[in-house]
This record gives C-alpha cells, sequence and structure tokens, in this order.
C-alpha cells in the first residue's frame, strides 16, 4: 500500500480533525500572493493594495479558525501570517521605487 505512509502523516497532523484541508489553502494562499499577484496591473498601487487585501484576508481567516491543536501552534501561525500584509506592501513599494 503505496498510500499507508500518507495516512499516517494525515492521522498525526497538527490540525484539529475539521481543518485537515487547511494546507491545502495555505498553499492557494501562497499561490495567490506569490503567482497571481504578479499578474495584476504589475508595478502600480493597486498590485499592492490587493496584495494587501489578500494578505489581510487570509490573517482574519487564520485568527477566526485557529486550525491547530496546540495553542501555540495558532500562536505561531498567527504571528507568521501577520507578517504577510507588511511583506507584500513592502516588496511590492521597493519594486516600484
Amino acid at each position: 500500500m503505496p498510500y499507508a505512509g500518507a495516512l499516517r502523516v494525515a492521522a498525526r497532523s497538527d490540525y484539529k480533525p475539521t481543518f485537515m484541508w487547511w494546507e491545502l489553502l495555505m498553499l492557494w494562499r501562497q499561490l495567490l500572493l506569490v503567482g497571481f499577484a504578479i499578474l495584476i496591473r504589475p508595478g502600480t498601487v493597486e498590485q499592492a493594495v490587493i496584495s494587501f487585501l489578500a494578505a489581510i484576508f487570509f490573517l482574519l481567516l487564520h485568527a477566526v479558525a485557529v486550525p491547530f491543536r496546540a495553542d501555540s501552534d495558532n500562536y505561531m501561525g498567527q504571528a507568521c501570517v501577520c507578517i504577510l500584509p507588511y511583506e507584500q506592501v513592502g516588496v511590492r513599494y521597493s519594486l516600484t521605487t
């Protein structure tokens, strides 16, 4: 059974059972903020604003969902997601100036 190892990893996950899909959502977040953001009016303020709003959306989603079993993991995840809006604006601004 080649999938048995993958199922064991999923069973020992740090996510709550109702949030097993959370990692897939985080991959979509990365694709949106890195992959698709470069296609949105490159080099304009609109690009920075849209990226900032998307990062804020994922920040609020993480704060409301609280997807991890351990509180410490939720706090660390929230801290990491808090950096994204500022990073999006900073990178976009540095590329336009």
